[in-house]
């Protein structure tokens, strides 16, 4: 459920689409999302997940170990992947 918290807007868009029958508005907004996930997922899902929350405003710190916060080159990728995903959750 970590990932709801960083594009609310999108999740409750899928919902309110289908539940209104518009299937084509949630297919695009899944899409959406798809991407995202698979942005964080390429990146380590935690600690993406913390590093997005991060850029949102919400400092949840770093990681407990084993994992690791990601480094400056790690951050600047995930950073093109999310905007590249068109989701807006870095608006």
């Amino acid at each position: 459920g970590g990932i709801y918290n960083l594009a609310p807007k999108e999740f409750t868009g899928i919902y309110h689409a289908v539940k209104a029958g518009d299937m084509t508005t949630g297919l695009k907004l899944q899409s959406q999302v798809n991407r995202l996930i698979r942005a964080l997922l390429a990146h380590g899902l935690i600690p993406a997940i913390r590093e997005v929350l991060r850029w949102q405003g919400f400092d949840c710190g770093d990681p407990l170990t084993p994992m690791r916060p990601l480094d400056e080159a790690t951050k600047d990728r995930l950073r093109r992947d999310i905007d590249a995903a068109d989701t807006g959750v870095l608006d």
